[in-house]
């Protein structure tokens, strides 16, 4: 979860190269909704990577 698109890119590229798939959310909203859809469905991620410092809190994403 980053709420900078070209995080979130650099990120997503980084992966692609390394094979592991990626999930991605631009505010801690759709972060929470995307980790609560992935439990419901029977799935988890292994792993989960935040930005800490979200410019206008933490449910807000930046244009």
């Amino acid at each position: 979860m980053h709420d900078d698109i070209r995080i979130r890119r650099l990120i997503e590229n980084m992966m692609d190269y390394l094979e592991y798939p990626v999930t991605f959310a631009a505010d801690g909203k759709e972060a929470i909704k995307k980790c609560i859809q992935a439990m419901e469905s029977g799935g988890a991620f292994g792993a989960v990577i935040l930005d800490l410092t979200i410019q206008g809190g933490w449910a807000e994403r930046r244009q």
